[in-house]
């Protein structure tokens, strides 16, 4: 019997483990991408530790000499970058990498330190960065809005002290730093990768024009889940927020729904899932829930997820999620950016309408259910499993079984 062909191998390189809990967002799509690299090739993954990891309360000054050496070669180093670019971090990798690997993928703009040692020690290999969203853009958003620096998942591996910092001046300076450096960092990123991914055409079309890899847009996937169908929203009606409020997306949300409920005091209760990092009061008919690892506890065939955004930037997977489990979903337009020529009837971005679809929901139920369908038929359209495991392949240099490999190429531009 012939022994059938070794598959090729890709090396993962992440700034944060996959698996760890709980799973949301980001992570969510990560590992999905790394389910779909699966299909075709032998994965083995390193994670960068973090400075904190590494040098314990000593890792400010790690990250400093590291932003420093950065200062001295005439680069502006951004802090999130400056957080994975130690020489040790960087030695930890290149001695963990898989050589003889196919293709390597890099997790994100902030691996731009080791993305640079595994050019210089592999000139030839076919490397692809995920950079998600757009950082850059995130920072100009933010200072918009008069916010300051969120570590996010990086909360947990700070003192409170820092944190604290984080959300004073301190905090507003950053994301003006921020802003300035990561435009160069992205720049950098696109002249070393063969191919950088991001999710939307907005934040694409903000990605300056230099270097040479390939830009795809990849949008996450997403089966439908639950029995297929669209909700009959035949019971009692009520509303859901899913996401923690130490993101600062999510954070505007809740503030923004809590003040709703507070002011108009809107009858149809709202339940806001996810891990809460505030002890802050709630107005009548409004509850957390609590983490839930199984969202078919949450879309139950009478709930409505409210996504209201005001941070804009990627997809939001919250909506991707309830439309696989054929839930509706309100939101604005911020909310569906991401998800190109989709003309969705429940975007609202006046609130004199939201008010009224929240106090009664059910006088337009058949508006809720027509939203439902629409969102499914976008699930199967558009973010099927099988055109995005294709898709990734194809990134990465490898040929899907039974499809030509599209072998990405410096200096092509895709949509």
């Amino acid at each position: 019997m012939a022994m059938s062909a070794a598959k090729p191998a890709i090396q993962m390189i992440w700034t944060r483990p996959v698996d760890e809990q709980p799973q949301a967002g980001r992570l969510r799509i990560a590992a999905s991408i790394r389910d779909a690299l699966r299909e075709g090739a032998e994965v083995n993954e390193i994670v960068i530790s973090t400075a904190m990891e590494l040098y314990g309360r000593a890792w400010p000054f790690a990250v400093g000499w590291s932003w420093l050496k950065a200062l001295l070669r005439g680069e502006m180093l951004p802090v999130q970058c400056a957080l994975f670019a130690t020489g040790r971090q960087v030695r930890e990798v290149c001695e963990r990498l898989d050589t003889g690997a196919e293709a390597i993928y890099l997790d994100g703009v902030r691996s731009l330190a080791v993305l640079e040692a595994v050019r210089n020690r592999n000139p030839t290999a076919h490397i692809v960065v995920d950079l998600d969203d757009l950082m850059s853009r995130r920072m100009r958003l933010l200072r918009a809005l008069g916010e300051t620096l969120s570590p996010g998942y990086l909360i947990s591996r700070l003192s409170p002290t820092v944190v604290r910092l984080l959300s004073g001046t301190l905090g507003t300076l950053l994301v003006r730093y921020e802003e300035q450096t990561l435009r160069g960092a992205e720049a950098r990123v696109c002249e070393l990768a063969d191919a950088i991914v991001l999710l939307s055409d907005a934040d694409m079309k903000e990605l300056e024009p230099s270097g040479c890899a390939r830009r795809l847009r990849i949008a996450p996937s997403h089966s439908t889940l639950g029995n297929g169908l669209p909700a009959r929203l035949e019971g009692a009606l009520r509303f859901v927020f899913i996401g923690s409020d130490q993101l600062t997306q999510n954070r505007l949300s809740i503030d923004y729904l809590r003040e709703l409920w507070r002011k108009y005091e809107i009858p149809t209760p709202l339940v806001i899932y996810g891990i809460q990092r505030r002890q802050v009061e709630l107005p009548p008919n409004v509850r957390y829930g609590g983490y839930v690892a199984d969202l078919q506890e949450v879309y139950d065939g009478e709930s409505i997820l409210l996504a209201p955004s005001f941070l804009r930037g990627g997809i939001k997977t919250k909506v991707l999620e309830a439309f696989a489990y054929g839930a509706p979903v309100i939101g604005n337009s911020a909310s569906f950016e991401g998800l190109d020529n989709f003309d969705y009837p429940l975007t609202v971005d006046d609130e004199a309408q939201l008010v009224a679809l929240l106090v009664a929901p059910e006088a337009f139920r058949a508006r809720l259910i027509e939203a439902a369908r629409c969102g499914l038929d976008r699930i199967r359209k558009a973010h099927s499993p099988e055109t995005f495991t294709r898709t990734w392949l194809e990134a990465m240099g490898i040929a899907p079984v039974g499809l030509p490999c599209v072998h990405a190429q410096r200096g092509v531009e895709v949509g």
